[in-house]
């Protein structure tokens, strides 16, 4: 039996020039700065000294979770 699915409005603006403006200020009242010259080896050091593993896979687990994909 198919089941139909309950449609939603889409959440938030769908200009994304406001979209942009919003999270520029979210940005900026969380404090949040981009780095433009970070490097990856940089994100990777932050990472383990902040205590995330890699070789966990926790996020990777997360986003195959949410996708409902197979996860081992």
């Amino acid at each position: 039996m198919a089941v139909a699915m309950e449609t939603r409005p889409a959440a938030g603006p769908a200009d994304k020039a406001e979209l942009r403006r919003i999270l520029e200020r979210q940005d900026q009242r969380d404090g949040f700065v981009v780095d433009e010259g970070v490097t990856v080896a940089e994100v990777h050091r932050r990472m383990l000294r902040d205590g995330v593993r890699p070789e966990k896979n926790d996020f990777s687990r997360e986003i195959l979770r949410a996708r409902n994909e197979d996860v081992s």
